[in-house]
């Protein structure tokens, strides 16, 4: 090869290497730039206030939204008749102390007194009242609980969807109406009572006496609760006459009395 054609090749190796290091300085310096540009014009000027502010907004509206979305405590009525018992709300200690017997039957004094005037009025037109359950220990209750828990396994549930159904079902020790002596269960505990004659008597009298439906078919999603045409709470008269009036369940009245009083 000549000398000529050797210094050539030379000549043009140096310039493509030196194109190309001019590329790369060109490429780094346009990058420099452009770092330096984001990070101290915009991260150190108005731009790093604005990420303040927002920040501070977004605390700010995220407190109030938590203080407007947040439960407010539930406190039970001054009216002991009016307690409410439910998934959400435990029996408060001492709502069970005015229970007593009588005649084989536990309640709640007052319930039990209305009651035999109710069995008395209801038997003088050839209505037949009896209580299945009335008055339930916690102890009892939660027996009760789970029995149903395990019941529903054995028809092949699994564990969380026995817990699940049982919830509705039967409530947990110190979350079910029967602990506080005020509810009852009447006659045969089971779906076919809504089609007796004793449950239309009931339907229409019960609140003459302060009962009422306490898990009417209408209200399940307000309740939590199944239909229960056997399962009656007593809330004294003027109370009772006051809901079917309203169309409440005790859920929807406690509140209806809350803003009354307010």
């Amino acid at each position: 090869m000549s000398r000529n054609n050797i210094r050539s090749k030379k000549n043009i190796i140096f310039t493509i290497v030196i194109v190309v290091l001019t590329a790369a300085v060109a490429a780094g310096l346009l990058l420099f730039f452009s770092l330096y540009d984001f990070n101290h014009d915009y991260g150190s000027g108005s731009d790093q206030t604005l990420t303040t502010d927002v920040s501070s907004q977004y605390s700010s509206d995220s407190a109030e939204e938590h203080t407007s979305s947040a439960v407010t405590e539930f406190t039970q009525l001054d009216d002991p008749l009016l307690v409410l018992v439910n998934e959400e709300h435990k029996m408060p200690d001492s709502t069970d102390d005015g229970v007593v017997e009588q005649y084989g039957i536990t309640l709640d004094s007052r319930a039990l007194e209305a009651y035999g005037q109710m069995y008395q009025a209801a038997a003088q037109e050839g209505i037949t009242l009896w209580i299945a359950s009335g008055y339930r220990s916690p102890e009892l209750q939660a027996q009760l609980y789970q029995q149903e828990i395990d019941m529903n396994m054995e028809n092949g549930m699994t564990e969380n969807e026995a817990v699940e159904a049982a919830d509705r079902a039967v409530q947990k020790p110190g979350y079910s109406e029967h602990n506080t002596g005020l509810a009852m269960d009447f006659n045969t505990v089971t779906d076919s009572f809504k089609d007796t004659d004793t449950y239309a008597w009931l339907m229409e009298h019960a609140q003459e006496y302060g009962f009422i439906l306490r898990y009417p078919e209408d209200k399940e999603d307000i309740t939590g609760i199944m239909y229960e045409p056997w399962h009656f709470r007593y809330v004294g008269v003027e109370h009772a006459k006051k809901m079917n009036e309203l169309n409440m369940c005790l859920e929807e009245y406690v509140e209806y009395v809350r803003s009354q009083q307010s």
